[in-house]
């Protein structure tokens, strides 16, 4: 993933997320950051609660983004938080 790339999709993720309330943090995986079986360009999104993390994935989940299936699901906390 180069820069750009890496640019764009944050700016697109941005716009697409902004609208449901209580974003906190977008992080999309890159070289060398593959772990826990999170492919580069992999997308985590972060809410302050479940209701907003509930409205994101149904807005998402199955959609098309650049050419691909977009697979959404959640992941428990402590996942997360020992991954970044």
């Amino acid at each position: 993933m180069t820069h750009t790339d890496y640019e764009e999709m944050l700016e697109d993720l941005e716009n697409e997320f902004s609208v449901i309330p209580h974003l906190k943090r977008i992080k999309i995986i890159r070289n060398k950051e593959e772990k826990l079986g999170a492919e580069v360009g992999s997308v985590f999104i972060e809410f302050r609660d479940k209701k907003s993390a509930e409205l994101a994935l149904k807005k998402v989940k199955g959609r098309i983004y650049d050419g691909r299936e977009i697979k959404a699901c959640f992941v428990d906390e402590n996942t997360y938080f020992n991954f970044l």
